[in-house]
C-alpha cells in the first residue's frame, strides 16, 4: 500500500525538476548521509520528496526542512545475538529482501506518476530503478565482502546497479588514500560509477573543550545495541573520573552511576559531543567512519557481529592507524582508555566536491 503525505499546492507549479531521495532503513547511517544529498539538491534548486519509513521521517523532520515525505515499507532486517546465528539469520530473510525489492520497483511505477517525479537518487534500495527518468544508486559497497558466495553476490550487486543510470560511490577515487577500501576500489570500475567524495553532515571540529569522558554512540540493530551498552556499562563500573555519555537508544540493564543515557541527539548536539570527548566508541558503520574523518576524530570501533562489511572496514582503518578495534564479545575498555594509541592524521578527502557534482547533475536534468 501507497501512503502519501500531502503536497503543498505551489510544489508542482514550480520548474525546477523534483527529485526522489529514497535512504535505505537498514540503520540510519544510510539515513543520516542522505542529509548531505539533499541539501545539496536544494541548493541547487531541486524540490525534493523524500521516500521512508515512519522512524527515518521522524529523524529527518528535525533536520531538514522543505522537503515533502511519501512512505516506503523497510525491509526490517532481522538480527541475531551471535555471528554465526545472525548470518543464518539474515541469509534466511533473502526472499523476504527480493520480495521487498520487486515491491519497491513497482511502487516507484505509481510514485513516479503521481508526484511527477523527475529522477531519483536510491541510496542502497536495489528495486528503485526505472527507464522512464535518470535513476542513480548511492553504495560504497561495489564490492561485497560476505565471505560465503562472494562472487555470486557481487555479480547480483553489479545486476541490479547496472539497472541505474549512474552510480555515486561516497568515497575518493584514490586507490591508496580512501574510506572504503576494496569495498569499491577492488576492481577497474565501469563508466556508470563515479565517486563523488565522502559524505557527512557534520562540520569541523571548532571547540578547544576536551573533557575526560566516554562517547558511546549507538547504532544498528537491536539485540546487538542493548548488548554493546551493557558491556559498556559492566565495564566502566568501577572506572573513577570517567563518565559514559549514550547517543542512541538501547535497554541498560546494569546498574551504572557514570553511565548518561540521551537517546536520540541531533546533528548539532552529536558533533558537540563528539567534539568534546576524549575517547569515543562506536560501530564501524561506513557513515560513522565518513563522520568521524570530517571531524577529524579517532576512536575505538566495534563491529556489529554478523556485519561482514563493518569487520572488514574495522580492520582497514585500524590498518590505516585511523583507529583502533577490538570484538564485541572481547571487549576491555580499561585497556583502551589506558592505552596511548597512535593515530596517523586524515588525509584531505575533499567533504564539499559532492556539491558541484549534484548541482551539475540537476542541471543536466533541465537539458
Amino acid at each position: 500500500m501507497i501512503i502519501f503525505v500531502k503536497i503543498q499546492q505551489n510544489l508542482y507549479q514550480n520548474t525546477m525538476p523534483r527529485i526522489l531521495v529514497a535512504p535505505l532503513d537498514w540503520g540510519m547511517g544510510h539515513t543520516t548521509r542522505c542529509i548531505c544529498i539533499v541539501k545539496a539538491l536544494q541548493l541547487a534548486g531541486a524540490n525534493v520528496v523524500i521516500a521512508c519509513n515512519t522512524a527515518q521521517q521522524a529523524f529527518l523532520q528535525n533536520e531538514i526542512d522543505d522537503v515533502d515525505y511519501v512512505f516506503l515499507e523497510g525491509y526490517n532486517i532481522l538480527y541475531a545475538k551471535n555471528n554465526l546465528l545472525t548470518f543464518i539469520k539474515i541469509g534466511a530473510q533473502i526472499p523476504k529482501i527480493l520480495g521487498s525489492i520487486k515491491k519497491e520497483n513497482l511502487w516507484l511505477q505509481a510514485v513516479i506518476e503521481s508526484y511527477k517525479i523527475d529522477a531519483v537518487i536510491s541510496d542502497n534500495r536495489f528495486g528503485l530503478y526505472t527507464t522512464k527518468i535518470p535513476c542513480v544508486f548511492v553504495t560504497h559497497q561495489l564490492y561485497i565482502q560476505s565471505g560465503i558466495g562472494k562472487k555470486i553476490i557481487e555479480k547480483i550487486n553489479f545486476k541490479y546497479i547496472n539497472k541505474f543510470t549512474n552510480c555515486w560511490v561516497p568515497d575518493a577515487q584514490s586507490s591508496e588514500q580512501n574510506l572504503s577500501g576494496i569495498l569499491s576500489h577492488a576492481q577497474k570500475i565501469n563508466s556508470k560509477i563515479q565517486y563523488i567524495n565522502p559524505l557527512s553532515r557534520f562540520s569541523i571540529c571548532e571547540t578547544a573543550i576536551v573533557r575526560k569522558q566516554i562517547l558511546l554512540i549507538l547504532s544498528g540493530p537491536e539485540p546487538q545495541r542493548s548488548i554493546l551498552l551493557n558491556a559498556i556499562a559492566k565495564q566502566t563500573q568501577n572506572l573513577e573520573n570517567i563518565n559514559v555519555v549514550v547517543a542512541g537508544n538501547a535497554v541498560l540493564k546494569y546498574e551504572n552511576k557514570n553511565v548518561q543515557l540521551l537517546g536520540n541527539v541531533n546533528t548539532h548536539n552529536l558533533q558537540k559531543l563528539i567534539c568534546e570527548s576524549q575517547y569515543i566508541i562506536t560501530r564501524s558503520g561506513y557513515t560513522s567512519i565518513m563522520d568521524l574523518a570530517k571531524l577529524q576524530k579517532h576512536a575505538l570501533l566495534i563491529p556489529t557481529p554478523g556485519q561482514t562489511e563493518q569487520l572488514y572496514l574495522a580492520k582497514y582503518m585500524q590498518e590505516k592507524k585511523w583507529h583502533i578495534t577490538q570484538v564485541q564479545n572481547k571487549l576491555d575498555i580499561k585497556s583502551f582508555i589506558e592505552s596511548r594509541q597512535h593515530f596517523n592524521s586524515y588525509v584531505n578527502f575533499g567533504f564539499d566536491n559532492h556539491l558541484q557534482i549534484i548541482s551539475n547533475w540537476v542541471q543536466s536534468l533541465g537539458k
